[in-house]
């Protein structure tokens, strides 16, 4: 008796949990694609970003750099790119503004990488002697 009331729940539970939010997915992934246009700039499910070139029934054509063109399907087309509108580039400038105000003491002490001499061994913190490996004693 009790399983005829735990199967109903166990059903619904599914549905919430699992089928509902694949089916948001789909529609999501859906609108995605009939909302690209040529010009667009879009991010690719394996991260490739570039420009909308031309657009086929099931291929879109995204120029990477200047002069290259892959084609695609449109299923992997992972997201739009959604440039900022004016008022959010005015809170962004003072945002800028207030970092700007914010001075890290640990940083003035050690030289930027471009004024480096050691041709870039500081960048991971380390420094690396010219000499080579030291041996270690068995």
């Amino acid at each position: 008796m009790e399983i005829l009331l735990f199967l109903p729940l166990l059903l619904i539970l599914m549905y919430v949990l699992l089928i509902r939010p694949q089916q948001q997915r789909v529609r999501q992934q859906q609108s995605l694609m009939s909302s690209i246009e040529v010009g667009d700039e879009v991010v690719t499910v394996s991260g490739i970003v570039g420009h909308v070139e031309a657009l086929e029934e099931d291929r879109v054509y995204i120029e990477v750099a200047p002069g290259v063109t892959i084609a695609m399907l449109r299923q992997a087309l992972g997201r739009k790119v959604e440039h900022p509108t004016e008022a959010d580039e005015d809170d962004s400038v003072e945002d800028d503004a207030l970092d700007d105000d914010v001075i890290d003491d640990s940083l003035e002490d050690e030289p930027a990488d471009h004024e480096s001499t050691d041709g870039g061994a500081r960048r991971s913190g380390r420094h690396r002697d010219d000499d080579g490996p030291e041996e270690i004693a068995g």
